[in-house]
């Protein structure tokens, strides 16, 4: 699997109901709001909440692998957190 495009992200509304999630190196991905599209109708508060856990993704990659580059089994995280992040970081890169 690709290495995700380089952070940093930024959201930007080019209309309502929607946000484009951007990169340096163009478009990541864009959320949709509208009635139409989504019958649970999120509001807007809540497809900003999601643009910026998304736009933050890359920078939460990058700081788990220095956590664990930084930690072994006898470190502050200890194993079972940090066999989990090794299993996330995993499904990220689409190796589960």
């Amino acid at each position: 699997m690709s290495k995700h495009m380089l952070a940093p992200w930024v959201a930007a509304s080019p209309a309502p109901g929607i946000i484009d999630i951007m990169s340096s190196e163009g478009a990541v991905c864009r959320l949709y709001t509208e009635q139409a599209i989504n019958k649970s109708k999120p509001t807007m508060q809540n497809a900003y909440a999601n643009a910026r856990l998304i736009v933050a993704a890359p920078e939460m990659v990058d700081l788990l692998e220095a956590a664990l580059d930084s930690q072994d089994c006898n470190g502050y995280l200890g194993c079972k957190v940090e066999d989990e992040i090794r299993a996330l970081l995993a499904r990220i890169e689409g190796q589960e």
